[in-house]
């Protein structure tokens, strides 16, 4: 853009942010409408497409615009918010965590390809040859979201029609609100991990750490939107390297991240690995730790040393995105989420608006800047976490003890990581165990209207 509009620094910087910005409304409309939000923007993005496919190339507004356009493809807010509503994870909670992970595999594995084809494409066929490519992958987006509305609707009606059939009287559980419905007892170390099943399909709220996780979406953003932005014009000016190389960099980079990430989070070895040297919420400070570290390696102008270091953050950032996406899922429930889900794309979004804009500004005053900065925000942000999450796992333990528990459902809870910790300790916050009955709830019901902050256990919901 540089060479063929001839654009400088700020002017690049605001067109990416503006690519970014778009990016940050589907989010947004994601919210309350995540279909529209997925079905719009992407048949918007295909005409950017199209847009800049056949547009004059020597015109900057028509190339500028499409471009634009295709950030309203973003439609990552839209599929967690699918899969988190679903009731085929519903209640399990296990599962649900399975499956948020291999959907961050699966962008991962997206933006791989990608990388390693974009660069290549464009060498040999220009931008024509990239607008052809999106064309593709967005006329294939809207085939596999129209075959996910209709198998959707397909099964609503088989389980319409089979509850028609086999209609029965509802018990005076059934008939009662989700709150009451959901009560169970917390007696033994089986009832201490089915507690966390009932948890997803609750109406508890998201509290302080919901929200805190969202803005760590944004803090993880910042190394990678910089990376993204000023990488491929550091390699290209420092060192020469032509766009083919490039895009094949960072293929490696995303596909090392890919191929640990699924290992760590999919295989039996790469779970139980995890689950001994770093269970939640150790996993997550540790991915962050690896990115902070990572993009100092990065700012070294040696090209061995800054190819490794890429690769690393490139690593370190999928680790850190896909533990954050499952943790963030899975201590939000499902009513929650609709909210926060989005809201955690779109607070990084607007990160990446941010590094869109300061990074080429930065790259002009000293082109190692924009690595400095980022690893000198997360390695901040790393240290807040850790004494945040910490202090939280402190008062977790405080809200079961108290009850007086069994020493069988304590030991339990003591094997649970951060996930399982916060779930127990978010229910029993809500009067979900009970011993006896649903009128035990009842008379608790006034408390738990007022702010979900029962006597005594302040520092566990405030938000």
């Amino acid at each position: 853009m540089k060479t063929q509009f001839l654009l400088d620094w700020v002017e690049i910087g605001l067109f990416v942010a503006s690519y970014q910005a778009m990016r940050v409304v589907a989010s947004i409309v994601t919210i309350p409408y995540p279909i529209l939000a997925h079905g719009l923007g992407t048949a918007i993005g295909l005409a950017g497409s199209i847009t800049v496919l056949t547009s004059d190339k020597t015109e900057k507004l028509p190339f500028l615009l499409g471009t634009i356009l295709i950030g309203l493809s973003e439609s990552f807010a839209a599929s967690q918010t699918y899969l988190k509503q679903s009731d085929l994870y519903m209640t399990n909670l296990e599962l649900m965590r399975k499956k948020l992970k291999l959907q961050y595999v699966a962008v991962m594995i997206g933006v791989t390809f990608a990388f390693g084809i974009g660069g290549f494409v464009y060498e040999y066929n220009g931008i024509n040859g990239v607008s052809i490519f999106g064309i593709v992958l967005s006329s294939l987006e809207l085939l596999s979201l129209a075959c996910y509305l209709l198998v959707r609707k397909m099964k609503s009606s088989f389980t319409e029609s089979d509850t028609q059939t086999n209609e029965k009287p509802k018990t005076a559980e059934e008939k009662a609100p989700a709150k009451i419905r959901a009560t169970i007892k917390l007696d033994n170390e089986k009832d201490t991990k089915e507690a966390l099943n009932y948890f997803s399909q609750s109406d508890i709220k998201a509290n302080h750490i919901n929200y805190i996780l969202c803005v760590t979406f944004g803090m993880e953003s910042i190394t990678i939107g910089y990376n993204l932005s000023i990488s491929p014009l550091f390699i290209f000016e420092e060192f020469q390297k032509s766009t083919s190389i490039i895009g094949l960099l960072f293929a490696c980079g995303a596909a090392t991240g890919t191929l640990i990430s699924m290992f760590v989070s999919i295989t039996p070895q790469g779970q139980a690995f995890m689950k001994s040297r770093f269970p939640s919420p150790y996993n997550l400070i540790f991915s962050l730790a690896g990115i902070a570290i990572s993009v100092f390696v990065t700012a070294i102008p040696l090209f061995p040393i800054h190819v490794m270091g890429l690769i690393l953050l490139m690593t370190f950032n999928d680790l850190a995105a896909i533990v954050l996406t499952e943790i963030q899922g899975s201590v939000t429930a499902s009513n929650a989420y609709a909210l926060v889900g989005p809201l955690g794309q779109v607070i990084r979004r607007s990160f990446n608006v941010v590094t869109a804009i300061t990074g080429p500004l930065l790259f002009g005053a000293f082109s190692r800047l924009p690595y400095i900065v980022a690893g000198s925000c997360t390695s901040v942000w790393v240290i807040v976490l850790t004494v945040v999450i910490m202090k939280r796992m402190k008062n977790q333990k405080k809200v079961l003890k108290r009850e007086g528990f069994s020493n069988e459902v304590m030991n339990a809870y003591d094997q649970m990581s951060f996930v399982g910790r916060e779930i127990l300790a978010r229910e029993k916050s809500r009067g979900m165990f009970l011993k006896n009955n649903l009128a035990q709830l009842e008379e608790g019901e006034e408390d738990e209207d007022e702010g979900e902050e029962e006597q005594g256990v302040e520092d566990v919901n405030d938000n």
